[in-house]
């Protein structure tokens, strides 16, 4: 699947990492690289994850993109990913965000997207090794988890 099939009925999914279990990081395939959140990413952030259908508009997109940045904007900027190709252009994202799907607030992977013209290149595997990573230097405790739905 290339892009999430809102067919398909609703439920949620968690994925539960109980453990440390990811020792290294699995670096970008040459012509990927990881780049800093910037003002200038707001709306390629944005039309990303509509294109990969986690938004039903690009303006849902836009208010949630603005709510994090309000929420704890040196937060978003720490602890999301986003990975461009050679001329620059934003092909990927995910990041660390709190959730609430357990009894307490704790971290989760969020938002999580990748182009349909840059997937099966292992940049999905290779953000979700390097947020493994930086969770484990984050004073937080497992599990770490993903929300996801069928």
């Amino acid at each position: 699947m290339s892009v999430l099939d809102r067919d398909i009925p609703y439920r949620n999914v968690l994925m539960v990492i109980p453990k440390r279990r990811v020792e290294k990081e699995i670096p970008l395939k040459k012509g990927y690289s990881y780049i800093p959140y910037e003002d200038a990413l707001f709306e390629p952030w944005c039309q990303l994850q509509y294109a990969c259908n986690l938004f039903d508009s690009l303006e849902e997109a836009k208010r949630c993109l603005s709510r994090f940045l309000e929420k704890d904007r040196a937060f978003f900027e720490d602890n999301f990913l986003f990975v461009v190709d050679e001329e620059r252009t934003l092909v990927a994202s995910a990041g660390l965000w709190p959730g609430h799907h357990f009894e307490e607030e704790r971290l989760r992977v969020h938002y999580v997207a990748v182009l349909e013209q840059a997937q099966h290149q292992g940049i999905a595997r290779a953000m979700l090794s390097k947020l493994c990573v930086h969770y484990d230097s984050i004073p937080s405790r497992y599990p770490l988890y993903l929300a996801t739905q069928s």
